[in-house]
């Protein structure tokens, strides 16, 4: 079972892998490629969720899954808000999609007035005692909200997956004291940005010096930022680019700031 040190330094994520909110099934293979190839690079981390093409991206996980070895992965998915009232058969259902017995880590993706949080977290927490999920934790929860829970959960909370890149700071910035001391994992999503050049001018001239694209930039950012970032690849050669631009980075070749 790998652990939070033995993560690949980002792992994968899979919204629109598979659909947007309902499946898409025209890119299958292509999806399950790159999926694949992540893996054989080293990759060892997945993210999707039940939402992400109404489960279909689970599906594709799953058919990855099925032809790597499983103890090497660390598959995270997460409970729309739909399922709360539910959150045993949302995670069998994800469960079976992946072809999977339990899941590494389950979040709930967002938060929802209409749940009783206190319910909720014990709920995870049920999953987790019963193997399901090895872990669990929340997804867009501000500080408010994941202090909350941590305490809910007698400091079980592993991870909040959060929106992080170079151009969206503000919720990183206001839980990140919070998560360093309690050793939660800020997760980042999107955090290439969408391969969109941010507005702020001084992000945009280091760049644009650092000689790399706004997306494998973006990256590394987050990375150096203390967060767990999980990018979506939408071609081989993209992950490959990323690949690369990590290298240079690890190798001390790409100033940051």
């Amino acid at each position: 079972m790998i652990e939070k040190k033995q993560f690949f330094p980002f792992g994968i994520g899979t919204w629109r892998m598979g659909g947007a909110s309902q499946p898409d099934y025209s890119r299958d293979n292509q999806w399950v490629e790159i999926i694949n190839r992540a893996i054989q690079g080293g990759i060892n981390v997945i993210d999707t969720a039940e939402m992400y093409g109404a489960g279909h991206s689970e599906e594709l996980v799953g058919r990855a899954v099925e032809t790597n070895n499983r103890k090497n992965l660390f598959i995270i998915t997460k409970a729309w808000p739909s399922s709360y009232g539910n959150l045993r058969d949302a995670l069998n259902r994800s469960l079976r999609r992946m072809k999977t017995d339990y899941v590494d880590l389950y979040l709930l993706h967002w938060p929802d007035e209409n749940h009783d949080l206190p319910e909720l977290i014990k709920d995870l927490l049920d999953l987790k005692d019963d193997g399901l999920a090895r872990y669990v934790g929340v997804s867009n929860f501000g500080l408010e909200l994941l202090s909350l829970s941590y305490s809910l959960s007698s400091g079980q909370i592993y991870a909040n997956q959060i929106e992080l890149n170079v151009s969206r700071q503000s919720q990183f910035n206001e839980i990140r004291e919070f998560s360093e001391e309690k050793g939660i994992l800020p997760i980042a999503y999107s955090p290439l940005n969408r391969n969109r050049m941010p507005e702020n001018h001084k992000m945009r001239d280091n760049i644009k010096k650092s000689g790399l694209s706004v997306s494998a930039y973006s990256l590394l950012y987050t990375i150096s930022l203390g967060a767990y970032p999980v990018p979506k690849f939408s071609t081989v050669e993209h992950l490959e680019d990323l690949l690369s631009a990590y290298k240079k980075y690890e190798k001390g070749n790409v100033r940051m700031f």
